[in-house]
């Protein structure tokens, strides 16, 4: 765990390494497509790690490099890119330019440490910025020192990333400082919203990728058993610790019987154990401060009317995956974002029913609609708000290269294609000569 004395000694390492690597395209372009190698080649190391640090499933472990290693080949594409354009100028010559924004600050969670991070890092990286990046504490080396020690090993010269494991008060002296031009982070609403603030002090950009209690809906059309397949990956899948964990099942009240029936058939496949065990579905949660939460949060639905169908018991750090009905729609666990394997179900009657009750619980990071008519479920999705819109998919999904981001409560902007990133990590500046001065 590093002191306020490393977080300066890493500030000023990038603030002396930037501008040069700002200067080199083709070095960038090719320590990022080696660094993808270098991933791809050691697929295996960060696989245990994950697994050994955040409890990932063998299965999710593996996806998470996989991903790891598309998005450094996607910065590297985005190096190639020329962001000047000429404007019009009369007798001058006058063109637009995007440039660096200097020293990046990444704050990364736990959940998906490896990916989370170099999602922020290696486009920074290849538009020309120097990174300071601080892993969760959880997740130090898979989201953290594994990934700098990747990059020396491939080029990557000295400054232009520094690792700064620590707690929050780590994190508050990288946000406030004046020499970081821009913090992403991802994790939870309430720390962004802090972070914001820390950062509106000296108007530092921010980038906040933020939770959100994300709604799956099923129509009266829709295929059930397929429906509780997408449904009970949405919740369960690396114990329902993802930002776009299903919480809240809404189905339609002429479908829920058979609903509640297929998804509870689907928790009771699942196997839950040892993470590095290849046979096993979901692995532990992250602590049990977490697993502590996530029970409680359950008991105080249950207490509050809903009906337990399957599910609501630990073994060491693993939560069973829970199914529970919420027909009043007022519990803790359909109001809040649970981050653990507990999928809540309720009825709708209509189309304006189930877009009300998706939209009440705010602006949000993504929903899905699963239906037989589809042009029927594009026009649901287009009155619901929030950032993604998935039809006949679960809403944990994920695509290199597509816009990623919620709205309100879960972000404040997106990240993932090339114009996001060119946005977020370079800045605008205007730039005019002409020959001679003109007679005013």
């Amino acid at each position: 765990m590093c002191s306020t004395r490393e977080v300066d000694q890493a500030l000023a390492a990038s603030l002396a390494a930037q501008r040069e690597w700002a200067a080199v395209r083709q070095e960038r372009i090719t320590v990022l497509s080696a660094a993808a190698d270098n991933v791809s080649a050691n697929r295996d190391e960060l696989v245990a790690w994950l697994i050994h640090e955040t409890g990932s499933s063998v299965a999710k472990a593996q996806l998470e490099v996989d991903l790891v290693t598309a998005e450094l080949r996607e910065a590297a594409e985005l190096a190639k890119l020329n962001l000047d354009r000429p404007l019009p100028g009369g007798k001058r010559q006058s063109t637009t330019h995007r440039v660096p924004i200097g020293i990046v600050a990444v704050i990364a969670p736990f959940n998906f440490p490896a990916h989370l991070a170099i999602r922020a890092i290696a486009p920074a990286l290849a538009l020309g910025n120097a990174v300071v990046l601080k892993p969760h504490p959880y997740a130090t080396i898979s989201g953290g020192l594994w990934l700098a020690g990747m990059f020396e090993a491939t080029g990557l010269p000295p400054g232009v990333l520094s690792v700064i494991p620590g707690d929050a008060e780590i994190g508050e002296a990288l946000v406030a400082d004046p020499r970081v031009g821009q913090v992403t982070f991802t994790g939870s609403t309430a720390v962004g919203q802090w972070i914001a603030e820390v950062a509106a002090r000296r108007l530092t950009p921010t980038l906040l990728e933020l939770g959100g209690n994300n709604a799956l809906v099923v129509l009266r059309d829709a295929d059930i058993e397929l429906a509780a397949t997408c449904g009970g990956f949405g919740s369960f899948y690396h114990q329902g610790q993802v930002c776009m964990s299903t919480g809240r099942h809404l189905v339609h009240e002429s479908r829920i019987e058979a609903y509640v029936q297929a998804l509870t058939n689907y928790a009771s496949r699942l196997q839950v154990g040892d993470p590095a065990d290849p046979k096993n579905d979901l692995g532990p949660l992250i602590n049990a401060r977490q697993l502590a939460q996530v029970d409680d949060l359950v008991r105080r639905s249950i207490a509050t009317g809903s009906e337990l169908v399957w599910g609501g018991t630990t073994s060491g750090l693993c939560y069973q995956p829970t199914v529970l009905i919420d027909s009043t729609r007022k519990s803790p666990a359909w109001q809040e974002e649970i981050f653990g394997p507990v999928a809540v179900v309720a009825p709708f009657s209509d189309d304006q029913d189930v877009v009300t009750l998706v939209n009440e619980q705010g602006p949000g990071l993504v929903a899905s609609i699963l239906c037989a008519d589809v042009d029927h479920g594009a026009q649901l999705g287009a009155r619901i708000s929030c950032g993604i819109v998935h039809v006949n998919e679960p809403t944990v999904d994920y695509q290199i290269g597509a816009p990623f981001g919620g709205w309100g409560s879960s972000g404040n902007s997106t990240i993932g294609d090339h114009t996001s990133n060119v946005a977020n990590f370079t800045k605008s500046k205007w730039f005019t000569r002409r020959p001679t001065m003109p007679q005013r």
